[in-house]
């Protein structure tokens, strides 16, 4: 395939071309510049995207599933399915985010899950497995069930590492529980990402986490100690971190968006990543799902247990970007970076992924004025939304 996109504002994201182009050849980004200064072969497919923003394609890091798939009980089986619909939401790759359930349970399923990197057909590419526990503290399990909530095992966690052919990218766990020190050591050689989440620990307690190996936090101000005026909590140390990459889901109701803007303006949006947490709904209407073994009532696109709690997202990323940029205020260059570049930094994988220069993989998204999709570019292929 080569194919050309010719006229379009391209935010590549760390700069906004006027009137560019994007040579692609064989899934590979070509070259990327003014429209005036790269000639176009002969032998390449052009596509007009005057008038359009051409951007990265969207990594989600923190998502559950989608349109009716959860990741949970799904996979690999209805996989396809998930990875067809999800592009139609501008996400290219994403990490597959499971729960750990009882012990030879999450076993079976991290088998069973690795199978999906053998296939060659699917459209969004997985780039590897986000574990939401099980080391989490009970005081927090949001909706993830308190049974399946157990204290470090070095044991354990080597079992699931094993299991999964090493497709374990990301650990989310709670930096308080006794032996979670060995945990981290054991992560940290295995080159996985320490994600902070579903804690109650102080500010003391999350600022030693950040010292000691944690470099990532889960859906900030959700499932975690906040900010009081006795105790800055884990949201206080956040805000006085550096370098730490901390998720956001901006969906109007896990987060008021004036929150989101003040932790944008003391971490800096280079930071900051922004997520789905979506769960199977996300696509469908408002009415009654399982998710992680419990019915979840999803109504005016809110997901909670019977109790009110709430149970994920059903937003998708494009809805999240446009939030960004509509109910937040950021700049659509500071929305996309959030999208793109920093969830593909986050997780080690910048160098192929998460912005439009030459020799990256050629993951694009297509989108009017008004931040609509109209098509996106994965492994060689136009898909077009409507």
């Amino acid at each position: 395939m080569k194919l050309a996109l010719s006229g379009g504002k391209i935010i590549t994201p760390f700069e906004i071309i006027q009137e560019g182009v994007i040579l692609i050849e064989k899934s590979i980004i070509k070259s990327v510049g003014r429209l005036d200064e790269i000639s176009i072969p002969k032998d390449f497919e052009i596509i007009d995207v005057k008038s359009k923003i051409v951007c990265p394609g969207f990594i989600d890091i923190h998502c559950h599933g989608g349109n009716g798939v959860s990741f949970n009980k799904d996979l690999p089986e209805k996989f396809l399915n998930y990875s067809q619909w999800v592009t139609s939401t501008g996400v290219t790759s994403f990490l597959i985010t499971i729960v750990p359930t009882i012990f030879e349970e999450t076993i079976k399923k991290l088998k069973n899950i690795i199978k999906i990197f053998e296939f060659s057909n699917y459209i969004a590419e997985p780039l590897g497995i986000h574990l939401e526990g099980p080391f989490l503290n009970p005081k927090k399990h949001g909706a993830i069930d308190s049974e399946w909530i157990r204290n470090p095992d070095l044991n354990e966690m080597s079992s699931y590492i094993s299991a999964s052919n090493n497709k374990i990218k990301m650990v989310t766990m709670a930096s308080e529980l006794e032996g979670s020190k060995e945990i981290v050591n054991l992560l940290k050689q295995n080159d996985i990402i320490i994600s902070l989440g579903h804690t109650d620990a102080t500010y003391k307690q999350t600022v030693k986490a950040f010292k000691n190996g944690y470099n990532h936090v889960n859906h900030c101000f959700n499932a975690m100690r906040g900010f009081d005026h006795n105790e800055s909590g884990v949201v206080g140390a956040i805000f006085q971190s550096k370098g730490i990459y901390t998720e956001i889901i901006c969906d109007g109701i896990h987060v008021c968006p004036s929150r989101i803007k003040m932790l944008i303006d003391n971490i800096g949006v280079e930071n900051v990543v922004l997520i789905t947490d979506a769960n199977k709904a996300a696509g469908l209407g408002d009415g009654k799902y399982n998710f992680l073994n419990k019915e979840i009532l999803v109504e005016n696109r809110k997901a909670t247990l019977k109790d009110g709690t709430i149970a994920g997202s059903v937003i998708n990323m494009n809805e999240a970007f446009k939030n960004m940029v509509k109910m937040v205020g950021t700049s659509i260059q500071d929305a996309i970076k959030m999208a793109t570049i920093n969830p593909a930094k986050s997780i080690k994988f910048d160098k192929i992924l998460g912005s439009l220069e030459e020799g990256k993989k050629a993951d694009i998204v297509v989108m009017d004025e008004d931040l609509n999709l109209l098509f996106t570019i994965k492994n060689g292929k136009t898909i077009k939304h409507e």
